[in-house]
C-alpha cells in the first residue's frame, strides 16, 4: 500500500465528501462525550460501554437488513487484530488520558496520527524516507512539543496523560495499516467488517473490565450514560461504517484526512461547551503538526514529460 496524498488526486466519485463531513462531526465530537463520560465512570468502563453498545448497534442492523455475519477465520482473525487496535486500546487510552487532561489535547494528540501512520510504513518497508518525509517528521514533532510545553513543566499526572494519547495515536497509526491492507478486495459489506471488529473489540474489554475495574459502585447519573450510548452508537458503530467505506472507497490516505479535521470540532466544543482554556502554544502547535502531517503526506509533483526531439 502506497501513503498517499491526502487531498490530492481524489477519486472522480465525491459521494464520499459528505461521509468525511459526517465522520468528522462524529468523531470531532466523541472527546467531549468522554469527558462528560468520565464523570461516573472509569477509562475502562467508558471504553468497554461505547465498543459494547456500538457492537449491539451493528448487530442489530445485520438483523435489520438480514445480512449474516461471516463466517471465515481470516476475517475474525484480521478483526480480532484491527478491534485491538483501532478500539480496544486507543478506546481505554483516550478515555485514561483525558481523566488527567482536557479533551482539547486529546483531539490534537489525534491530529499526531498520520506521523505515526509513516512510521510504521517504513519500519514495514513500505515506503522511504525521503527529504520531504524526514522534514515531515521533525516538524510534527516539533509541533507535539509546543503543544506539550515543556517550558512550563510537565507533572507527573499530565505527562503520564500525555503519554496515554501518544499511546492513542501510535494505536490508530498502526492499526490503519493494518486494516487497510486486511481489507484490500474483500467483497464483505462495511457493517458486517465493523460488526466482526467491534465484537472481537468487546471480548478484549470485558477481559479488561473484569480484571480491571469492574461494574460501577454506585448508579451512574443519566447524562454520562447517554454520552455512552451516543459514543457507542454514533462514534463507534455509525462512524465505523463510514470510515470502512471511506477507506475501501477514497483510500486510507483520503479516509485519514478526517484526522486532520477532528481537532477544529473537539476544541471548539472543549472550549465552549466545557469551557476549556487553552494557550497559544496548543492552536500553534496543532497547526505545526498539521504542516508536518501534509508534508509527509503530499504526493510528490510527477515529472513533466520529456519533450520530443
Amino acid at each position: 500500500m502506497r501513503y498517499t496524498a491526502m487531498v490530492a488526486n481524489p477519486p472522480p466519485n465525491r459521494a464520499w465528501l459528505w461521509q468525511l463531513a459526517l465522520l468528522t462531526l462524529i468523531w470531532g465530537s466523541s472527546f467531549m462525550l468522554i469527558k462528560v463520560a468520565l464523570e461516573d465512570f472509569g477509562p475502562v468502563q467508558v471504553a468497554f460501554g461505547r465498543i459494547s453498545v456500538g457492537a449491539l448497534t451493528l448487530l442489530a442492523i445485520l438483523a435489520a437488513t438480514r445480512e449474516r455475519l461471516p463466517r471465515d477465520w481470516h476475517t475474525w482473525r484480521n478483526g480480532a487484530v484491527i478491534g485491538l487496535l483501532m478500539n480496544a486500546a486507543p478506546f481505554t487510552l483516550v478515555a485514561w488520558g483525558e481523566g488527567r487532561l482536557g479533551s482539547v489535547e486529546a483531539g490534537i494528540w489525534n491530529a499526531t496520527t498520520p506521523l505515526f501512520v509513516l512510521l510504521v510504513l517504513v519500519t514495514v518497508r513500505s515506503e522511504h524516507l525521503t527529504r520531504r518525509r524526514i522534514g515531515g517528521l521533525l516538524l510534527g514533532f516539533a509541533g507535539v512539543l509546543v503543544v506539550l510545553a515543556p517550558w512550563h513543566g510537565v507533572g507527573g499526572g499530565e505527562g503520564l496523560g500525555h503519554l496515554a494519547l501518544a499511546g492513542m495515536a501510535a494505536c490508530y497509526g498502526v492499526g490503519t495499516t493494518f486494516m487497510r491492507r486486511a481489507y484490500h478486495g474483500s467483497t464483505t459489506s462495511a457493517t458486517a467488517l465493523s460488526a466482526v471488529q467491534l465484537t472481537c473489540a468487546t471480548a478484549w474489554m470485558t477481559v479488561a473490565l473484569a480484571t480491571t475495574e469492574g461494574l460501577p459502585d454506585q448508579a451512574p447519573s443519566l447524562l454520562p450514560v447517554l454520552c455512552i450510548v451516543a459514543l457507542g452508537a454514533l462514534g463507534t458503530a455509525i462512524a465505523y461504517i463510514l470510515f470502512t467505506n471511506l477507506v475501501r472507497t477514497a483510500g486510507s490516505a483520503t479516509a485519514s484526512s478526517v484526522t486532520y479535521l477532528m481537532p477544529i470540532v473537539s476544541t471548539t466544543l472543549g472550549v465552549v461547551v466545557l469551557g476549556e482554556t487553552i494557550g497559544w502554544n496548543e492552536p500553534v502547535g496543532t497547526v505545526v503538526i498539521l504542516l508536518g502531517a501534509y508534508a509527509i503526506a503530499a504526493r510528490a509533483p510527477a515529472p513533466a514529460p520529456a519533450r520530443a526531439r
